[in-house]
Parts: C-alpha cells; structure tokens; sequence
C-alpha cells in the first residue's frame, strides 16, 4: 500500500472513530444523574472555542485528505487550540471506559496524521 493511501486510511479512520466515540457516549446510559449535570455543565461552557476546534479540525483534515500543504498547519493549530481548551477547562472529567478508549484511539490518530505530514515522504507530496 502506497502512503498516500496509508495517509488517507488514517484520516478516514479517525472519522469513523469521531462517529463510534459518539454514538458509545449517546447509547450510554448508565451514568448517575449527578454526573449527567456534571457533563451538561462542562459540555455547555466555552462552546464558542469548541466550534472554533472543530471547524479548524475539519478544515485541516478535509484539506489533508486532498493533500493540501496548507492543511497540516490548520490541523496543527486545531490540534493545540483542543490541547488549551481541554486544559482549560478545570472541571472534572467523567467518561464511560468505551468513551475513553475511542478518544484515546483518536489521539493516536491525531498524532499519526501530524506526524507524517510533517516528518515523512508524504510532506513532499503536499501540493
């Protein structure tokens, strides 16, 4: 496999990951209803700098799946706006284990993808 192909697989896969982390957080209902509030609560504050992550996100990973140069740095920026965000945030963080291990697959996508558009064979072929 070509690592155009391995780079496109990759995007892809942390779509689908993006999806199954939501549907594992919507179809989990085992929560107590003090942690309900907890996350409704956090899920409501800064949502102005969460639309912010996201739409750079899509931006840069639309952009690196059609191989723009400029996108590995829009995705890059999306990348350390979350870090702050979520490091901001200073609340507790409540999630179910499934939850929590989709979102940890994703941040290994997530460092995959900035690390070969930015430091393999793939960064030449960035147009």
């Amino acid at each position: 496999m070509e690592l155009k192909q391995i780079f496109r697989l990759i995007i892809a896969a942390h779509w689908a990951l993006i999806v199954l982390a939501f549907a594992a957080f919507a179809l989990s209902e085992n929560l107590d209803k003090e942690y309900e509030e907890v996350l409704l609560d956090i899920n409501q504050r800064d949502i102005i700098s969460m639309i912010v992550v996201v739409v750079s996100s899509i931006v840069g990973y639309v952009g690196l799946f059609m191989l723009q140069r400029w996108a590995k740095h829009v995705y890059l920026l999306a990348a350390l706006l979350a870090v702050a965000w979520t490091s901001g945030q200073g609340n507790p963080y409540i999630n179910i284990a499934l939850v929590e291990a989709v979102l940890d697959l994703l941040l290994i996508t997530t460092g995959l993808t900035i690390g070969l558009a930015y430091f393999s064979p793939i960064k030449d072929e960035l147009v």
